[in-house]
């Protein structure tokens, strides 16, 4: 069965006001798009504008553009052309046919193995959320979805999409919520084999090995990290927690510091601004972290604020 008949048979369970479903594009409409991205489309998105010319799902929760927009939208990047959103996050469709979504920090992961396999997933999920009418389902919990609709979504996303590292990784999520560090850190390595670019994923890792004693893997996560990263912010960031971790196993931290520089040239300075603000406010914890990212980069510089912090720990001890 075509995937778009499998799309409409679960999306005509629902009252027409929930989704918008406008008839599909024509030829001529396809084939200026595909003057517009300067290459052939992928041939899911375009087999599903032929039956749908754009969609709008459970009340605009995900939407995936109209060929007018499309071709409206510029293609900064003809590996990821942004197609649509997701909970008002960005949608990207890769060239292999991969659905990426983009979190605050820009970093992409593979929401979907292809536009067939996401559509089915997101539709699958949120139909546990809602009734035929779109009214919520009693799945509230303190004005949050109750943890067993929040395992269920989980499962449901896994089974429609076993290629989606976004669904793996929100798994791991809910398992380090509950307290299973070890789960949590098996299901990130699972999401960062089916995608390894997505960035949130590895800096989860690397955060999580590191407060399980693990430096070794947590400095391999963090230079992932960082190479995945979009933002230059970022990128600076996760170069300088690679570098701290480094110094930690007694490796040399000099190319994690060059990457850093290379990315942001002005973060140390920053992170001592930061830190210096911190301390005034007496947020000594907030004030190390951010001294330590710095000392990680630029140690001479990072120095004195390096040392009022620790003056100010031996004060706030000794009173």
């Amino acid at each position: 069965m075509p995937f778009f008949v499998k799309f409409r048979n679960e999306v005509g369970r629902f009252s027409e006001g929930m989704h918008e479903l406008p008839a599909g594009a024509n030829d001529a409409q396809l084939t200026q798009l595909r003057a517009h991205h300067g290459r052939r489309i992928d041939m899911g998105l375009e087999e599903f504008l032929r039956t749908y010319n754009g969609v709008r799902l459970f009340f605009d929760s995900y939407v995936l553009w109209s060929v007018e927009r499309l071709r409206a939208t510029s293609v900064e990047n003809a590996e990821t052309v942004p197609i649509g959103e997701a909970n008002e996050s960005p949608l990207f469709l890769r060239s292999d046919g991969r659905v990426l979504q983009e979190n605050d920090e820009q970093d992409l992961i593979v929401a979907g193995s292809d536009v067939e396999h996401w559509l089915l997933a997101v539709v699958a999920r949120d139909a546990l959320l809602f009734d035929q009418n779109g009214e919520y389902l009693a799945v509230f919990d303190d004005d949050e979805v109750a943890l067993e609709v929040r395992k269920k979504r989980v499962r449901v996303g896994r089974k429609r999409d076993p290629g989606s590292a976004a669904w793996v990784f929100e798994a791991a999520e809910l398992a380090l919520e509950l307290g299973d560090e070890a789960s949590a850190l098996l299901l990130a390595e699972e999401a960062a084999v089916l995608d390894k670019n997505a960035g949130e994923v590895w800096q989860f890792v690397a955060r999580l090995s590191q407060h399980r004693g693990d430096n070794a893997r947590a400095e391999i996560a963090f230079a992932a990290a960082a190479h995945a990263s979009r933002r230059s912010e970022t990128r600076a960031l996760r170069f300088a927690e690679a570098a701290r971790v480094a110094a930690l196993n007694q490796h040399s931290s000099d190319d994690y510091r060059r990457q850093a520089l290379a990315a942001n040239a002005d973060c140390a300075n920053g992170w001592i601004t930061e830190a210096t603000a911190k301390l005034a406010t007496g947020e000594i914890d907030s004030a190390d972290e951010l001294a330590g990212l710095a000392h990680a980069i630029d140690p001479k510089r990072a120095a004195d604020v390096c040392r009022q912090i620790r003056i100010r720990r031996s004060l706030r001890t000794t009173v």
